[in-house]
């Protein structure tokens, strides 16, 4: 029981700070995309949010 809450509590730390990381490399890549100025890149910005709402709530 308690290895187990210690072990989610870690992972949970890890996926914090994997996620300051995805999201800097997030960052990056949009200001990439809006830099090159491509519609079609511009467009696939709408599935970012998803992105990180679905990284956020996976175990």
């Amino acid at each position: 029981m308690t290895t187990t809450l210690v072990r989610w509590h870690h992972r949970r730390l890890w996926s914090l700070r994997t996620l300051k990381m995805k999201m800097k490399t997030i960052a990056i890549t949009v200001s990439q995309r809006i830099l090159k100025g491509s519609i079609t890149q511009i467009a696939a910005h709408q599935e970012v949010p998803t992105t990180i709402v679905e990284f956020m709530w996976s175990p």
